[in-house]
């Protein structure tokens, strides 16, 4: 079965810089990949990712620019299956279409100003399911039709921002701002609500593309200051707050192209995160080397689980499945960085660590993240043999992923059912991976409009 299956992918990069002026500049860039996998036909798998960019950029004054740009993506997957005179087909996608301005103001020597706003426009599409069933009458083949089409939901992203990196005499710099963000649901759309059981007592159909009705905002502070405590070392501390409008539906540990995506909604919450960081960096060798030390705790509201044992591929009511809670993180981050000289790189090693707290799942008992991964190493070095060739080469580990494995079967009746550990009380096989990679490039030429790279890498 392996031998005769097919596995491919392709990705595409474009990019066009233009100038309209001294003053003006527009720069278009460009997405496009694709994975599939095909399983002696009886199986195929695809998915993948388009996006593109616009951007406009223009130069009012020595102190004052700004940026237009307008944004657009579109990731899709679907399944197919052929199988026994049955074929089934599911589609899903979920579209962005977004435009951003934004004003960066250098106000005098001790203060930059920074502000914009940003409107995007989401349309979610969890999926279109059709069955085809043939069978044979008479010597005849005859064909029926089973298609289901689950709700799609439409939103509108809105966010305005303001942010000051400012000079506080020699040694202390202060970046701090604010950001509103808003999240409305609008549109066609299908939601259900629940009760303490998790069991629907309303359903709420909006049939109307210019109905809006639910609407979630918050604020985002962050601040962050730096103190140079000599002409080679400094001290670093922030704090910022996030809110997620888009959460992500998965109950596979490996993560998967398939996962669902849906967004906030009157019964859905915006997760909400708040980050502290301490760090201390040093650089040594004449700044030769780069060093630092960062410690952080993030907190998080809102955090979405699901149910034991809960079905999400084909769930049209996936809000009986949800359940709520808590997370919270910390670690610790260690780097030593070479960017200077022939050879470069760096090293670094962090230790962290991911908890959730759900009162419906681990009998309320806290319980490790999905991406809770305590040890995460790497080594990454650049060697440039030449002006046109260069060597490089990385080595990663990472500790397994958390996972809920069996650990015991009963009987029950004639069916043999198993016994699980809590809830991700097991951890897969720890994972490391070795690439190298050769860069040869173009003959630098003056006047040359068109540059190239040539690239082989294995791993």
């Amino acid at each position: 079965m392996v031998r005769k299956s097919k596995l491919f992918f392709y990705d595409l990069n474009a990019k066009i810089n233009v100038e309209l002026g001294s003053n003006d500049k527009l720069y278009l860039s460009g997405y496009f990949g694709r994975d599939v996998l095909d399983m002696m036909k009886m199986f195929n798998f695809e998915w993948g990712n388009n996006t593109g960019s616009l951007r406009w950029n223009h130069l009012f004054s020595p102190k004052v620019f700004s940026n237009t740009t307008i944004i657009y993506t579109d990731y899709m997957y679907q399944l197919k299956s052929e199988f026994a005179g049955t074929s089934m087909t599911w589609v899903s996608n979920m579209k962005d279409v977004g435009l951003k301005y934004d004003i960066n103001y250098y106000l005098n020597t001790n203060n930059s100003l920074q502000t914009g706003i940003q409107a995007v426009y989401h349309s979610y599409y969890p999926g279109e399911f059709d069955i085809e069933y043939r069978t044979k009458v008479e010597g005849k083949e005859k064909k029926q039709n089973v298609e289901f089409e689950f709700p799609e939901s439409h939103a509108m992203e809105y966010a305005g921002f303001l942010s000051n990196e400012q000079k506080l005499g020699e040694r202390l710099v202060a970046d701090y701002g604010v950001r509103f963000s808003g999240f409305e649901s609008r549109g066609k759309s299908t939601w259900y609500k629940t009760d303490e059981k998790h069991k629907i007592v309303d359903t709420l159909k909006y049939d109307d593309f210019g109905d809006s009705y639910n609407f979630w905002w918050g604020l985002e502070p962050r601040v962050s200051m730096r103190y140079k405590t000599t002409e080679s070392s400094s001290i670093k501390a922030a704090y910022s707050r996030t809110m997620q409008y888009v959460q992500i539906a998965s109950n596979s540990i490996g993560g998967s192209p398939l996962d669902v995506w849906f967004p906030a909604s009157p019964y859905v919450k915006p997760q909400i995160s708040d980050q502290f960081i301490l760090g201390v960096f040093k650089n040594l060798k004449e700044n030769m080397f780069e060093t630092s030390i960062e410690v952080y705790y993030k907190n998080m509201q809102n955090q979405i689980d699901f149910r034991d044992n809960a079905e999400l591929l084909l769930n049209d009511k996936i809000e009986t499945d949800l359940r709520f809670g808590k997370g919270y993180s910390y670690g610790a981050e260690f780097m030593i960085n070479k960017k200077v000289g022939k050879l470069n790189g760096w090293v670094s090693y962090t230790w962290s660590r991911a908890w959730r707290e759900f009162p419906e799942l681990n009998d309320g008992k806290r319980y490790k993240a999905p991406y809770d991964r305590p040890h995460n190493f790497s080594i990454v070095g650049n060697y440039e043999v030449s002006q046109r060739l260069s060597l490089s080469t990385m080595w990663i580990y990472l500790s397994g992923v958390p996972a809920t494995l069996p650990t015991g079967r009963y009987t029950y009746g004639n069916t043999l059912l198993p016994v699980y550990s809590d809830k991700n009380a097991s951890r897969l096989p720890d994972y490391h991976r070795l690439d190298l990679g050769i860069v040869w490039k173009c003959r630098p030429v003056e006047g040359r409009k068109y540059f190239w790279d040539l690239s082989f890498s294995v791993y």
